[in-house]
């Protein structure tokens, strides 16, 4: 169309926008003929014909499309057009407090509603005294039969009662109204929420506790309950549980009973105030200089229990001031098995408060630590795991006034061969406690911590020569006791376990007398073989590695012939062992030496008894 060619430019646009903008509407008329003379006319026989079947294509396709997408999207719920609202009659309420709940509904689709119900989520702690209408409510699902709402239909229902909720906690209210439209099966649900919040509890209580308290003592405590409201309460509960470092002790009451820290009341009448008498007992650390008490009464509503307004009180921590530590001499870093060293504990009062009769208890671990040498080496008292230096044991410790220093050096013996555990730490940790003196009755407690040692491991072995075995099995060969000019063979068991940390480089070595002979016969648990040098006449073993509390054998025979002079003894068949190994926790060097080892068969209860001594 040469209207829209002439017209469709910015020129146009700009001067004559009304012919511009008839030429943009006529514009789709030009761009199918433009398509026709290009893609049609010429190449076709019948070009219009089929220029025509194919617009009628495109613009089915269209059609469809848009017919998809406006029932994709159409939406035949009346939801937006019902007006359903619940208010209640005060804004601002507190526990116990008598409200009201008006609900409000109106149909304001050209629609019938059918099947209509009003559906109330009522709060758990409400006391419902008045429904209107009363004739349509079901209590047991609280809900309204509202049967039929016709266009423009109207209503309203309130709720009256006594609401009791926990204080600054939300509640959310939800109300639903349920329908059919007339015409359609589905059902639908208009939905309203409303969020209240309590600003207090006619149930009032009071704490009255002391401002101040020391870290370590016992404090008098006094709550009372008040029923303010109108209406009685029943079967109040009161838990006495405190913040960790402070206990409840010895509550009393003349109305209701304590129970398990509990306080639990039968029924608090209007006005009426019920009062309990206990004692707080104080057990805090030093970095602690206030701490907050906080108790929650709970009533019982609708066989629910609920919270009420918290009784809280913020009490000052006293503390006397003593400065103290825990120190290894000589700086040592680790110990090993069969040690002791000294710990030394240096106390200071730099505080203002004299400090009497002070105590130190220091916990241990028996795995670890030789209990009885600890006893027998320091001046104390030794419990089940703890040993206790007080004012009997050491005058220091009677009185230490603001500014007075004393110390204690404690000798800490470690057990040869500690069992349990793995790559083992000292860690030592002394109790103090002390009376003060201007307050009876009150304890300053507190804990120090020392450093703590890495505790080495250790070798434990034993050497039994034998010719049988527990159960009676004959290992040795030759007359026994041993004669003169006869050759008797004994075996030599040495077992060696590994206590706490792993060792390297374990090496075993055994010197032979040169009146015993070496047989040749031998065995070990793991590892290599046993290795005997003539020149020497030692058996040599060694092993890589032995993990913690792994345990290894070493077994060999040896041949004795006596000669006359050996007659009426036993000889030794073993001059000495030398184990030695590196213990790999804390890079130290282990070496251990045994005694020579005679025929005495010592662990061979059957061979003993046959006879030890040489005979002719």
């Amino acid at each position: 169309m040469q209207f829209v060619e002439e017209h469709l430019t910015r020129h146009h646009l700009l001067n004559k926008p009304h012919r511009w903008f008839l030429a943009f509407l006529s514009s789709p008329i030009h761009f199918a003929e433009m398509h026709y003379k290009k893609k049609y006319h010429l190449n076709f026989k019948h070009a219009k014909k089929l220029f025509i079947f194919d617009m009628v294509l495109v613009f089915s396709i269209l059609i469809l499309a848009s017919s998809s997408i406006s029932w994709y999207y159409y939406n035949p719920d009346v939801v937006d057009q019902i007006d359903l609202s619940i208010a209640p009659s005060s804004d601002r309420i507190i526990s116990g407090d008598y409200i009201t709940y008006e609900i409000k509904y109106k149909n304001n689709s050209d629609k019938k509603l059918t099947n209509a119900s009003l559906l109330i989520n009522l709060p758990k702690g409400l006391i419902v005294d008045k429904i209107e209408p009363n004739e349509i409510y079901q209590k047991e699902n609280h809900s309204f039969d509202l049967k039929e709402l016709s266009k423009n239909e109207a209503g309203e229902i309130k709720i009256s009662g006594w609401y009791y909720d926990t204080p600054h906690q939300e509640t959310h209210i939800t109300t639903e109204l349920i329908y059919n439209q007339e015409d359609r099966k589905t059902q639908e649900i208009k939905l309203v929420n409303l969020i209240q919040i309590h600003r207090g509890s006619i149930l009032q209580g009071v704490l009255n506790i002391s401002n101040s308290s020391l870290a370590q003592g016992s404090i008098p405590l006094k709550i009372s309950l008040k029923n303010t409201g109108k209406q009685k309460l029943e079967k109040l509960v009161l838990p006495l549980n405190l913040p960790a470092g402070l206990q409840i002790l010895n509550p009393t009451s003349k109305d209701g009973i304590v129970e398990n820290l509990t306080w639990k009341i039968d029924q608090l009448t209007p006005d009426e105030e019920v009062v309990l008498d206990a004692v707080v007992q104080t057990n805090l650390n030093p970095n602690t200089y206030s701490i907050d008490l906080e108790l929650t009464p709970k009533i019982t509503i609708n066989n629910v229990l609920i919270d009420q307004e918290s009784l809280s009180h913020k009490l000052n921590i006293v503390h006397p001031e003593l400065k103290l530590n825990a120190l290894w001499q000589e700086g040592i870093g680790s110990i090993s098995p069969g040690d002791k060293k000294i710990l030394e504990i240096n106390l200071t009062n730099s505080g203002s408060i004299d400090l009497q009769n002070l105590e130190i208890t220091l916990p241990f671990s028996k795995n670890i630590i030789n209990s009885y040498e600890l006893d027998f080496y320091n001046p104390g008292k030794l419990t089940d795991h703890s040993f206790v230096i007080d004012s009997n044991y050491s005058a220091n410790l009677k009185k230490l006034s603001p500014g007075d220093s004393t110390n204690l050096k404690l000798e800490i013996p470690i057990n040869t061969f500690p069992k349990d555990g793995t790559d083992l730490v000292l860690s030592l940790s002394p109790q103090l406690t002390a009376e003060v003196e201007s307050i009876p009755g009150a304890k300053y407690k507190t804990t120090i911590e020392a450093p703590t040692l890495k505790v080495g491991t250790s070798l434990d072995f034993t050497t039994e020569i034998r010719y049988y075995t527990d159960e009676g099995d004959q290992l040795g060969r030759g007359p026994l006791p041993a004669q003169v000019g006869k050759e008797t063979k004994y075996w030599l068991w040495f077992k060696l376990q590994n206590s706490t940390s792993k060792v390297s480089g374990l090496n075993f070595s055994a010197k032979i007398p040169n009146h015993i002979g070496w047989t040749g016969k031998s065995s070990v648990s793991q590892g290599a073989d046993i290795i005997f040098d003539e020149n020497s006449r030692t058996a040599n073993w060694s092993i890589n590695s032995l993990l913690p509390h792994e345990k290894v054998g070493i077994y060999f025979e040896l041949s004795f012939t006596p000669k006359a002079d050996h007659i009426g003894y036993s000889p030794f068949i073993i001059q000495n062992i030398n184990v030695t190994a590196l213990d790999t926790y804390i890079n130290k060097e282990l070496s251990y030496i045994t005694g020579p080892q005679d025929i005495s068969l010592h662990y061979d209860l059957i061979g003993k008894n046959k006879g030890i001594l040489v005979v002719e």
